[in-house]
């Protein structure tokens, strides 16, 4: 069911938005064939960050308003996030003993799709 609402939206929102942009383009002057890499990693991303973490959260619950109060609920942790950063003082943890830039996305994308593939 999940899978099916993952492509619902590939389909019906990525493939049409990869042909307006490349139909700006053409008629924007450029060679839309040029531009074809960056467009498709655009639509990758749109995928991994808003595709896939909605239909996660899709998976879990189980109507509008637990969904709506999920995403309150991360939006106020954010906003609860980004007032306390300059209150908590920076500790000077090393950098080679720093967690990597690309484990924090990663962790990210693969609980999604454990998710989903769990339900």
């Amino acid at each position: 069911m999940t899978t099916a609402k993952a492509v619902f939206i590939a389909g019906f929102i990525n493939v049409p938005l990869l042909f307006a942009q490349l139909t700006l383009l053409w008629v924007g002057g450029f060679a839309p064939t040029r531009y074809v890499r960056g467009l498709l990693w655009m639509q990758c991303l749109w995928f991994m960050l808003l595709v896939l973490p909605m239909t996660t959260l899709s998976a879990v619950t189980s109507g509008l308003r637990q969904t709506l109060l999920v995403v309150l609920g991360v939006l106020l942790s954010f906003i609860g996030l980004a007032a306390l950063a300059p209150v908590i003082p920076d500790i000077g943890i090393p950098v080679a003993q720093r967690i990597p830039e690309w484990f924090q996305p990663t962790l990210l994308l693969g609980a999604c799709a454990a998710v989903i593939s769990w339900q």
